[in-house]
């Protein structure tokens, strides 16, 4: 056998053994990876707890009233009204005046007692309170309105209407609320009210000028108007302590019963002192 055909013979083989070796790689070619197992599910979140009723400061609960009733009842002083003597304004006389009304006592001809402030002490759930936004304005070097009783966090806006400096400081008790220095006309200085109780206004810089304003932590509560009445409204039956206070006449008590639906009275007669 020649050389180029020895040569030939080993082509061809070479070629046959690469088909053969091709033909195995593509049957044999490697199989897929398995897909991954899927995750297992997140386990479920638990059920909200229920939502308690929102409570206010010293434990008042808000709850739904069934059979809401009304307490109302007048405020009226016993025996005959005193004689009080007008502000004397001994400063900035051009916007203040050299007298003024003295409001730390004001009576109508049947003696009913204004700015005295009413309230329940003693309950513990009913209708919400209200919380929203009030004002206190320095006018003609008074303020006004003279007395307020307002929901606790409420944003009071304490206003100056006067051409002149005024010292606003509010107390409660020894401790001072806010004491804001005001000399600019038309300012004004928002303030929350987020503490309870009967804070005591007064101007450092006029000494006449004092108020007071009641932050209630219950929605039961109102100021007396010029007739001496008040109401109390949507009350949840019950047995309550009535309480009044007025800045000169001082504080009295009552207990009143309140059936579903029904009207409870209570009037206060207060001296003068």
């Amino acid at each position: 056998m020649t050389n180029t055909n020895k040569w030939s013979l080993r082509t061809a083989f070479i070629g046959l053994a690469l088909v053969a070796v091709t033909g195995c790689a593509q049957d044999e070619a490697p199989k897929p990876a398995p897909a991954p197992a899927p995750a297992p599910a997140a386990p479920k979140p638990p059920p909200p707890a229920p939502v308690a009723a929102p409570a206010a400061a010293g434990g008042y609960t808000v709850a739904p009233v069934t059979g809401g009733g009304t307490i109302s009842g007048k405020v009226t002083l016993t025996g005959a009204a005193p004689k009080l003597a007008l502000e004397n304004r001994n400063k900035d006389p051009k916007v203040c005046g050299t007298s003024g009304p003295n409001q730390t006592l004001i009576v109508n001809a049947t003696g009913g007692v204004s700015n005295a402030i009413v309230s329940l002490t003693d309950i513990h759930s009913g209708k919400a309170l209200s919380v929203g936004a009030a004002q206190l304005d320095q006018n003609k070097c008074s303020y006004i309105p003279h007395v307020q009783a307002l929901a606790v966090g409420t944003t009071l806006t304490v206003h100056n209407s006067d051409t002149i400096l005024h010292n606003v400081h509010a107390s409660l008790g020894a401790a001072t609320v806010f004491n804001f220095a005001m000399p600019i006309h038309d300012q004004k200085i928002p303030t929350t009210l987020s503490k309870a109780g009967l804070i005591k206004l007064k101007c450092d810089v006029h000494g006449w000028m004092n108020g007071a304003i009641a932050v209630e932590e219950n929605p039961y509560f109102a100021v007396t108007g010029a007739d001496g009445s008040y109401s109390l409204t949507d009350v949840p039956p019950g047995t309550y302590t009535v309480h009044v206070w007025h800045e000169t006449l001082g504080d009295q008590d009552q207990k009143v019963t309140v059936a579903a639906g029904g009207k409870g009275m209570a009037d206060f007669k207060l001296a003068a002192k």
